[in-house]
């Protein structure tokens, strides 16, 4: 408990004072400092009309091509495929718990563990989602860190969603509305 409360008072401590590109460098050194992982892919996605679109997303630890071979085989990702429906998802699984063609593709990456959970964002249509990779022999994430990982990726959101109104409000005329929208017109931020 006292490791998550520090957690999240760093965490918006640094969402206020830092940009949000160079807030999310600081994130997952933070959350690396409460469980224990080789790499991490995460970002907001919109579900809707049966689809998926992931609207922005990081890395960290994976190669560039990760995120596009994950994407063409997200038809298959246990994750989206259980969890898209819920407000609140986490779950842990390792590669051998995987459909053939998924589990091939995270060999190829060397992922033999994963955590992913995500979140809706201010009760919208977005979710806030990360996954988290552990490599080659390492241990499962335990039922304990993927219990853990649900309060920290809700703490996580918020700080990035604060972060983005914070670094759009300074560049917006303090008398002035803003909106931040996706492609499609879906509202995701406003002041």
């Amino acid at each position: 408990r006292y490791e998550l409360s520090e957690f999240v008072l760093t965490l918006i401590d640094k969402a206020n004072t830092h940009t949000p590109l160079r807030f999310q460098q600081f994130m997952i050194d933070l959350v690396r400092d409460v469980t224990v992982f080789d790499a991490a892919w995460w970002g907001w996605s919109l579900f809707r009309g049966g689809n998926i679109s992931i609207v922005h997303t990081n890395l960290a630890g994976l190669p560039p091509e990760y995120e596009a071979a994950v994407r063409a085989q997200l038809f298959d990702d246990p994750f989206i495929r259980t969890g898209r429906s819920l407000k609140l998802f986490t779950k842990s699984l390792t590669v051998d718990d995987l459909q053939p063609h998924f589990g091939a593709l995270s060999r190829q990456f060397n992922v033999t563990q994963m955590l992913n959970g995500h979140c809706n964002v201010r009760e919208g249509p977005f979710n806030f989602f990360m996954s988290l990779y552990r490599f080659g022999k390492s241990p499962a994430f335990s039922e304990t860190e993927t219990a853990d990982f649900l309060a920290i990726l809700r703490h996580l959101e918020q700080a990035l969603s604060l972060s983005l109104q914070f670094d759009l409000s300074m560049r917006v005329d303090s008398h002035s509305e803003w909106a931040l929208i996706d492609h499609g017109g879906e509202l995701f931020l406003s002041s």
